[in-house]
């Protein structure tokens, strides 16, 4: 395993792209840029209200929509812009914690 070049969380930069990712956790820049693109693997539509048997909903009909979701993977904190996948530092801090022996699942 790689050695992290940061000390303390307080090193890190406010967003953290794949390779700081990699970084911080040791592993290689191909292992972080993967942790970030596990989060959308899968699609499921979303039927409007009428289609489950609400027909006396108040709403109009809504269209199908599209939920992505988590699947082969626990949930990572990637906030998307445009093409580029950026984490937040604080939900980075938030997720190791949650994933190691003190935190909760």
């Amino acid at each position: 395993m790689k050695e992290s070049s940061y000390k303390s969380y307080d090193e890190l930069p406010l967003f953290l792209n794949a390779a700081t990712v990699a970084k911080v956790l040791g592993v290689s820049p191909s292992s972080g840029y993967e942790l970030m693109h596990v989060v959308v693997t899968n699609s499921v539509s979303l039927a409007p209200p009428q289609a489950a048997g609400l027909a006396h909903s108040v709403a109009p009909p809504l269209p199908t929509q599209t939920l992505h979701v988590c699947v082969g993977g626990p949930f990572f904190p990637v906030l998307k812009i445009g093409s580029r996948l950026v984490v937040p530092k604080e939900q980075f801090v938030e997720w190791v914690s949650q994933h190691t022996q003190g935190g909760a699942e």
